[in-house]
């Protein structure tokens, strides 16, 4: 490079950093024309591109630079910039791993390439990352935030409160450090906790709409829905069409014994097509007795949304107007976990005492004393709070389940040989016949009525001798094969859970009385139950002499 174009180069960098970024890349362009092979030139242009939000173009500047001058961390920085600008998330993270290959340490392209993979749903990689960054940077506040993301989105609540807390204390000043400490206590199961942080962000930042709304549902969560409503009518004031603080106020009113009938009746005026406001209006009429008016939400509800996310066919049985499907939708079931995820394990273990997974295991040492199964399947895994129980207890463990979010946290735990997004009879039917000698379902066939349909493919599942494990909860007339019950979860009848698993032709049933967890304190009736596929047939002895 010419000693004139090296002294042009230098100073476009400079315009750059001034923002004169059409200055910058007219030069570029003319610096470029007089030398194709001047690699700064390029990786400047591209800069200014994505600058543009013109992340293509500057793509092909920075391969550019890339070919004609020498590999650089800043340069593949860039590059993953305009990929993940330009939603390639995946070629942004290739990038990201070229810069710390080439700069390991460097705390940039770790922050970068660690939200990439929060971005992409890769959670078990993005703690890894951030967490290795944390290590190398632990004052950072910024660092903190982004690990304390990836926690919260992992389930793993009451550590990202801990990582939004020391953030705090760092950078005082930052109300999203706050609100994002607050919401992470809520998650955790501790309201009363959050609430001064939420209080402290909106004090920083008291036009913030997300902090404001974040402190309502904290009040809510702390049992003081008249506070929450005061908060969110001013907020509804604001934004007069905004579906989700009227759900948010319809649920404040409701934690404070009034009812919110009208506020959704009002709302559903104004906004007809959003199907959260529908449901909600059906389960407040519900729950006022009015059930004619409940049917007709929850038919506008499902005219609006034939999947049914929301569960609408299952509210409609609950109202009289039809018998109970033998399933429940499957939108409304990866819908519900999917929500539930972030919470799912703190809720159910801090304040529903389950222990579904350990009472299976048990069982398994139980009636399989000393046996560590081949290939066992974990049906409706869900975050993988069975994994530390059965992976001691198979070589080979599998779960399925039908929400991503759900089973993105099961993959973060490590523990599994392999995780799938699917329906558990369509998934086991997609495997072929005898893939395992374990099946096990804990807490998942609450959510299926027929039962027939997976006992079926359990079966064909099975190798000879496998064993199969479930967890139901019970009605009260042993004879009845299922009932829908107002959580929208499904009970099963003992006597006839056993002809059922007869008819699927298993062997060595035993179905016992349990609970695997409570409902307000007390515990819920149920079954657990094991089940084996008829033995392989020992060879006679004439064909071992063969």
């Amino acid at each position: 490079m010419s000693a004139e174009l090296a002294q042009r180069l230098k100073k476009a960098f400079d315009d750059y950093a001034a923002g004169q970024l059409d200055v910058v890349y007219s030069e570029c362009r003319s610096l470029i024309r007089a030398d194709k092979r001047l690699s700064g030139a390029h990786y400047l242009l591209g800069l200014v591109l994505i600058e543009k939000d013109e992340p293509r173009k500057a793509i092909e500047s920075l391969k550019q630079a890339l070919a004609v001058g020498a590999d650089n961390p800043a340069l593949r920085m860039a590059l993953g910039r305009a990929y993940r600008m330009g939603g390639a998330i995946a070629m942004a993270i290739t990038e990201y791993e070229n810069a710390v290959r080439l700069a390991p340490g460097y705390g940039e392209a770790l922050h970068a390439l660690g939200t990439a993979h929060l971005d992409a749903g890769n959670m078990s990689d993005a703690l890894l990352v951030l967490g290795e960054l944390a290590e190398l940077d632990p004052e950072n506040p910024g660092v903190l935030s982004a690990l304390g993301v990836a926690l919260r989105q992992a389930g793993r609540a009451e550590a990202a409160a801990r990582i939004f807390e020391k953030a705090t204390v760092l950078a005082p000043d930052r109300a999203s450090l706050w609100s994002n400490a607050g919401v992470a206590l809520m998650e955790s199961g501790e309201p009363e906790k959050a609430l001064p942080y939420l209080q402290k962000a909106v004090e920083l930042e008291p036009a913030a709409v997300q902090y404001r709304r974040n402190l309502a549902l904290g009040l809510t969560a702390a049992g003081r829905g008249s506070e929450a409503a005061d908060i969110l009518d001013g907020l509804l004031d604001e934004q007069p069409e905004d579906p989700q603080l009227v759900l948010d106020l319809a649920a404040a009113m409701v934690k404070a014994g009034e009812d919110p009938v009208e506020l959704l009746q009002e709302a559903v005026e104004v906004i007809d097509d959003d199907t959260r406001l529908w449901y909600a209006l059906g389960e407040a009429l519900r729950a006022a007795g009015k059930f004619d008016d409940a049917i007709d939400a929850y038919d506008r509800c499902l005219e609006l949304d034939p999947d049914d996310k929301h569960g609408a066919t299952l509210a409609l049985a609950l109202s009289g107007a039809d018998p109970a499907p033998p399933a429940p939708p499957e939108a409304y079931v990866a819908q519900l976990f999917d929500d539930y995820a972030g919470r799912f394990d703190t809720e159910l273990t801090k304040y529903l005492d389950y222990k579904g997974p350990a009472l299976l295991a048990k069982l398994a040492q139980t009636v399989a004393p000393d046996r560590k199964f081949d290939s066992a399947y974990d049906i409706g895994c869900g975050t993988g709070l069975a994994a530390p129980f059965f992976r001691p207890l198979a070589h080979r463990l599998i779960g399925v389940d039908l929400s991503p979010k759900m089973v993105e946290q099961a993959r973060a735990r490590g523990q599994y040989d392999a995780l799938a997004v699917d329906e558990a009879v369509a998934w086991m039917q997609a495997q072929g016949p005898r893939g395992a000698d374990l099946i096990f379902a804990a807490d998942v066939l609450v959510y299926l009525g027929d039962l027939g349909p997976f006992l079926a493919a359990a079966m064909r599942s099975l190798r000879p001798g496998g064993l199969l494990l479930f967890t139901t909860e019970a009605t009260q007339d042993p004879a009845v094969p299922y009932e829908l019950h107002q959580g929208h979860r499904y009970a099963h009848g003992g006597d006839a859970l056993r002809a059922s698993l007869q008819a699927a032709s298993f062997q060595k049933i035993t179905v016992d009385a349990a609970s695997t967890r409570t409902n307000r304190g007390q515990p819920v009736p149920g079954w657990i139950v094991s089940a084996w596929t008829a033995a392989p047939i020992a060879p006679s002895f004439k064909e071992r002499r063969v």
